[in-house]
Order: C-alpha cells, then sequence, then structure tokens
C-alpha cells in the first residue's frame, strides 16, 4: 500500500456523515468505500446493537448478483466483490485491510470509510482498527446532543413506520427514546472520545461541530480543517446537497427539557474538552 492516509468516521449519527461520505467519494485524491458504511467493527463489538449487519450484507450480495446477471457493469461488479471481502472479514479479520488495498490508486492521499455505528465501539474496537492501520486517523461530526437526539427519533419513526411522524407521535418517540441506549448511547460523545482518546493520540482525531460544518460563515474554513487533516486538497463542496435530512416537527417545551437534562453531562464534557470550539446553540434554552 502506498503511503496514502487511512481515515474513519466514527459519527455522530444525523450529523452530516452521508454529506461527508458523498464528498470524500467524489474527491480525485480519496479512495473511499463504494460502499459509506461497511459496519464491521459495530457488528463484531456491539452485536446486541449492531449485529444484524452481518446479516444485511449476505442480503445484499445476493441481491446484487441477481441484478448484475441482467444488467452488468463495471461499477456493479467492484460493489459485489466488496460486499463478498466485507463477508470474509468476518471469519478472516485481515481482509479488512485487503478490502482497501483492492481500491487505492497511485493518486490516492485518503482512504477510507465512514460508518457513524462506530461511535459505540469500546476500546477494544478501536484498538482492532489501529492494529490494521497504525496511523489511522479518526473523523467525529459533533452535533448539537439534544438536536442530533430529537433528528434520530424522527428518522427512526419514519423508517419503522414508513412515513413522516406526526407532531404527538414524535414526541412520544423521543420521550420513550429516553429509556433506549440505541439512541442515548449515540449521543453520548464523552463515551465516544474517551474509549478513542484511550487508544490514539488526540492529533490523530478531528472533531468538527455540526453547527460550524453546514454554516455558510465557516464551512469553507471548517472543510479545509478536515483536507488539510487528511492531508487531501480542498476542493468546493455543495453545501446545498444536505442529504438524509429529516423533517421537522414541533416538540413539546416539557419534552426538549427532559432531553436536555438527560444530556446535559454530555455537553458539559464537550465544553470542558473543547472550550470555545463548542457551538454557542448547545447551551440555548428553547430550540428543536
Amino acid at each position: 500500500m502506498n503511503t496514502a492516509q487511512f481515515y474513519v468516521g466514527i459519527g455522530a449519527q444525523k450529523a452530516g456523515t452521508t454529506w461527508l461520505g458523498q464528498y470524500l467519494y467524489e474527491h480525485p485524491q480519496v479512495a473511499a468505500s463504494p460502499f459509506k458504511e461497511l459496519h464491521y467493527f459495530d457488528a463484531k463489538y456491539r452485536p446486541g446493537m449492531c449485529g444484524e449487519w452481518d446479516g444485511y450484507w449476505r442480503d445484499t450480495l445476493t441481491e446484487l448478483t441477481e441484478k448484475y446477471e441482467t444488467e452488468p457493469s463495471e461499477e456493479l461488479l467492484l460493489r459485489i466483490r466488496c460486499v463478498a471481502i466485507r463477508l470474509e472479514m468476518i471469519e478472516t479479520p485481515e481482509r479488512y485491510t485487503q478490502y482497501f488495498a483492492s481500491l487505492i490508486e497511485k493518486s490516492t492521499r485518503a482512504f477510507g470509510e465512514i460508518t457513524p455505528s462506530y461511535s459505540l465501539l469500546p476500546r477494544e474496537g478501536f484498538q482492532e482498527i489501529v492494529g490494521h492501520f497504525p496511523q489511522a486517523k479518526f473523523i467525529f461530526i459533533a452535533r448539537d446532543p439534544v438536536a442530533r437526539f430529537l433528528s434520530q427519533a424522527r428518522f427512526n419513526w419514519k423508517q419503522r413506520n414508513g412515513g413522516a411522524a406526526s407532531d404527538v407521535q414524535a414526541n412520544q418517540m423521543a420521550l420513550e427514546s429516553l429509556e433506549n441506549p440505541h439512541f442515548t448511547r449515540r449521543s453520548d460523545y464523552r463515551a465516544t472520545l474517551t474509549n478513542l482518546f484511550a487508544v490514539v493520540p488526540e492529533t490523530s482525531v478531528h472533531v468538527t461541530f455540526y453547527e460550524h460544518l453546514f454554516q455558510p460563515e465557516t464551512h469553507v474554513q471548517e472543510m479545509e480543517k478536515l483536507c488539510g487533516f487528511l492531508g487531501i486538497d480542498y476542493r468546493p463542496a455543495r453545501l446545498a446537497e444536505r442529504l438524509n435530512t429529516t423533517e421537522q416537527v414541533a416538540y413539546r417545551p416539557e419534552v426538549i427539557r427532559q432531553v436536555r437534562d438527560s444530556l446535559q453531562p454530555v455537553v458539559a464534557y464537550m465544553v470542558d474538552t473543547f472550550g470555545t470550539q463548542v457551538p454557542q446553540c448547545w447551551n440555548d434554552e428553547a430550540r428543536q
């Protein structure tokens, strides 16, 4: 493998990772996985929360193979090969390294994947990533944990029920989700970063803030920092193309207050760790 920089995007969910994944996939100096989210380490280390992904890839391989029989193409063949290697990782972990070796070219300066669920990994999970790529760098997009939590609640309702949630349903979902670790753990930036910093130095981690990344006044500066972190040239991004956004709903003040109170320790940790880099809106009383 050449001297290109390996990166892993570890979250947060509902914080612009799909947009960033598309940006990197289209960058000529980046060899990004054709599948933004491999879900290898989370399926392995968090089987209770993410174990279904191995079955998902088996189904995907069947679907892609059947499609290739009637609509063959080089792109489809590449995706089939990548899914096959992903499945081989279950029994042969070395295939994770080989997966990316098959993607990079001489012009590649950075390569990797973005799987937001890696924010759930224990220290052992991050240690294995570094075992594969000792110089690995990590990207984490932090979003106001209250707004992130409420966005996930709306998104999951839509996925589960096949349609956008009404205001009443969204409020109910938010309250129920306060007891669900699938939601609360994804907003626990303290746990994610504590586990990560125990394995790699802070210089190997780029933490950017969703609110700065998608604010027109600060967007270019944030993207220049991120590209510099990866060792690639900055290229203008299509800021307006925000992917996987969810519909806004009216959350009741008491619901927002309960979510805010539950996640206040996370905000406090981020302020203690990153100081004035934390967007002011994280401390606003009234928000959705």
